[in-house]
């Protein structure tokens, strides 16, 4: 029997990289960059944000990204606006790091990134659940 097969052993998920999350979108990333810092892109697209080395936020924007992430970084949490969506990565503590990659197709490379990471992990980033979980009550 493999050992991902037997019963009395848990399965151990593989981990995704940042690279193959955007790959699956057809995307190449920009970054990192630390919290706070602009970035300089003026096209819409989507957005990895990760702790300490952890993805905890995959999202997209129709605005550029630019703009969107300065809102991000000044959202105060329990805010509706301007960035209420993920605002659950701000209560984790550690070190911030943010990725990007610029598209029109941005829905589509949100829903492709979301759907790598969970079949690698068997769910939605922390910040990404933490929406769904909000949205099914």
């Amino acid at each position: 029997m493999a050992p991902h097969s037997n019963p009395k052993r848990p399965t151990l998920l593989a981990i995704v990289t940042v690279a193959e999350i955007f790959a699956a979108a057809k995307l190449t990333p920009c970054g990192p960059v630390p919290w706070g810092a602009p970035i300089p892109e003026k096209r819409p697209g989507v957005y990895l944000i990760q702790v300490d080395g952890v993805t905890v936020y995959i999202s997209k924007t129709k605005r550029p990204l630019a703009q969107r992430l300065r809102e991000f970084y000044g959202h105060k949490y329990g805010n509706r606006a301007p960035h209420r969506g993920g605002q659950l990565l701000l209560t984790l503590p550690g070190e911030r790091s943010v990725y990007w990659a610029a598209t029109d197709h941005f829905r589509i490379a949100e829903h492709l990134m979301l759907q790598a990471f969970a079949a690698a992990h068997g769910q939605l980033p922390i910040a990404n659940r933490a929406i769904r979980e909000r949205a099914a009550n």
